[in-house]
């Protein structure tokens, strides 16, 4: 999703200034109610401007990834991660994107085989 413009928050902003509500705003412009009170926040601040960046979204590289799963198969998404240096939920939508699934047995022990039905 993209930043609303530096010019749309702006006429945002000066048409609630001059006496418009922030709802008819919001109707009027077309964005959420919720935008319009950040705009004006960010306006008091002087930080109307929209972010440059938003950061590395995708920053889990497909081919590396694809060669740590193949050299080391049984790894946790945690482990995957460290190695690349993601977190295991950036790592499991990478493996979702690329169509990789990884699905393990969880090692459990069995609950209530006790012996005292045996004595009865």
């Amino acid at each position: 999703m993209r930043a609303h413009s530096l010019d749309l928050r702006e006429r945002i902003v000066n048409y609630v200034n001059k006496g418009g509500t922030r709802s008819k705003a919001a109707e009027i412009f077309g964005v959420g109610l919720r935008s319009v009170y950040r705009f004006l926040a960010a306006h008091k601040k002087g930080r109307l401007k929209p972010k440059e960046s938003w950061g590395g979204w995708r920053k889990v590289d497909p081919a590396k990834l694809s060669e740590a799963v193949k050299g080391s198969p049984d790894a946790t998404l945690a482990e995957l991660g460290e190695g690349l240096g993601a977190c295991a939920m950036g790592v499991c939508h990478a493996l979702k994107r690329l169509g990789i699934t990884r699905k393990k047995k969880r090692r459990s022990t069995r609950r209530g085989t006790s012996s005292s039905a045996a004595s009865s």
